[in-house]
């Protein structure tokens, strides 16, 4: 089958890329980096329409996007044996709790994005007739709990590594997603590594990751093979694909590269 992926260059998009090109489907990739920017929401479903998919995997995060993209995309493919996946996350559970989670200009509104992807996904999800009804387009919620990509770089610096799941871990449920029938659709799958709980803002330790002069982590145990020795609490990141600029301090500002 003929698989579109936003984000298909890193992280769960790669992941899910990768693993789904061995077996056997064709991957189209929508990114910066192949001139697809999610933020235009109008020019990136008509991109997927030229391209014609079978399965759309609505990956990447860009603010007031998913949904929109969601939307515009399965009235177009409502009576279509088509797939729409869309990855959104546990974080969306905390908006009835935003006194604990403390407010956060940019991840708060992430919060309230994931929470509208959800009820837009089980909204659409409803209208699926398997058996023979003219509504053939399935649409899956995909919701994991905390991925260790750039985009929770904020949270690593009081979360342990062992509370993040990894993005090829995230690809099979997806690939699991791919390989039902056409007759079955399922509707939401959540899961996390069972220990994906945020501290209270009172309950929160911080270590500041510094490097001493071999260039070791300090603050933390080093972990060589999650990665997260590369993660500073005071580091600045971009995300090419999204034009996400991590910010300082803990806290991100979404500074997209078009307007």
């Amino acid at each position: 089958m003929k698989i579109c992926i936003t984000g298909h260059t890193r992280g769960i998009g790669k992941a899910t890329a990768e693993l789904l090109k061995k077996d056997g489907h064709e991957i189209v990739g929508a990114s910066m980096s192949t001139g697809v920017n999610v933020l235009r929401t109008t020019r990136t479903v008509n991109w997927i329409l030229k391209e014609d998919p079978d399965i759309f995997v609505n990956n990447v995060y860009a603010p007031d996007s998913q949904v929109h993209i969601l939307y515009k995309l399965y009235e177009q493919w409502q009576y279509k044996d088509k797939l729409i996946i869309n990855l959104s996350s546990t974080s969306a559970d905390s908006i009835s709790s935003f006194q604990e989670m403390g407010y956060n200009k940019d991840w708060t509104p992430y919060v309230s994005d994931k929470a509208r992807l959800n009820f837009a996904s089980l909204y659409l999800s409803e209208r699926f007739n398997g058996g023979g009804g003219e509504h053939r387009c399935r649409i899956t919620n995909l919701r994991p709990g905390f991925v260790n990509t750039s985009a929770v770089a904020l949270f690593k610096a009081f979360m342990q590594p062992s509370d993040f799941l990894q993005p090829a871990e995230v690809a099979t449920y997806i690939k699991y997603i791919v390989d039902q029938p056409k007759h079955i659709q399922i509707k939401e799958l959540s899961f996390n590594t069972g220990n994906s709980t945020v501290p209270l803002r009172r309950e929160r330790t911080y270590q500041t990751k510094g490097y001493d002069p071999d260039g070791n982590v300090k603050g933390r145990p080093l972990d060589t093979t999650s990665g997260f020795e590369k993660v500073k609490t005071n580091q600045t990141l971009f995300d090419e694909e999204t034009g996400v600029q991590y910010g300082q301090n803990l806290t991100q500002t979404w500074e997209p590269k078009e307007k």
